[in-house]
């Protein structure tokens, strides 16, 4: 290896040591190409990547991220299941059932409970009956 070439490998290592790779959407990809292809267009003056342009546009998100922006993400990614393995391990720690999930789960267990089946009444006594022992029946009248 010459010199340059030595010297070219140098810096793209320490090109390398200041990336890192994130997986995106499909989507996010084929708009980022879009804006990619936005940029380019009569542009010869400079050279943009995808990386290139994905790194200003996070740091660019980062630099005037509100409180706002990070609670519509909270919304956006809220997961009721890790939310409720959460607030288990929460009342496992401390002991304590929140009165809500208290009554929701008693609401549950009462919703499931099998309802006594009420009592089937007794049959009426039916007079409409025919009288098979003729015999008694004249003894007794």
């Amino acid at each position: 290896m010459n010199k340059e070439e030595l010297e070219n490998k140098k810096i793209k290592n320490r090109n390398e040591e200041n990336m890192s790779k994130i997986a995106i959407s499909k989507d996010a990809d084929r708009g980022l190409v879009d804006v990619l292809n936005r940029i380019d267009e009569k542009f010869d003056l400079g050279r943009v990547t995808k990386q290139d342009l994905a790194s200003h546009i996070i740091m660019r998100f980062v630099s005037s991220c509100t409180e706002k922006d990070i609670h519509d993400m909270r919304v956006l990614f809220f997961d009721p299941i890790t939310a409720m393995e959460a607030k288990i391990k929460t009342i496992k720690e401390t002991g304590v059932i929140p009165d809500s999930i208290r009554d929701l789960l008693l609401q549950e267990f009462l919703d499931a409970s099998p309802q006594p089946a009420a009592k089937k009444s007794k049959k009426a006594l039916n007079s409409n009956i025919i009288i098979d022992n003729v015999e008694l029946n004249k003894e007794s009248a």
